[in-house]
């Protein structure tokens, strides 16, 4: 439901008006950066990333 509810927000706000596309590239790099954390515990959690890097 949750994933319904930004994807219906990304559209509104990504067609709404002309966007640029500087727009789309702060979008993403915004959206990369709110799921690093959750790739790396993730991965962190599977043995998935090199043994300095895993989370405790």
């Amino acid at each position: 439901m949750l994933s319904a509810v930004i994807h219906a927000a990304w559209n509104l706000l990504g067609k709404s008006r002309k966007p640029s596309p500087a727009f789309f590239a702060v979008a993403s790099l915004g959206a990369g950066g709110l799921l690093i954390p959750v790739i790396a515990t993730v991965w962190g959690t599977t043995g998935l990333l090199p043994g300095w890097w895993r989370c405790r």
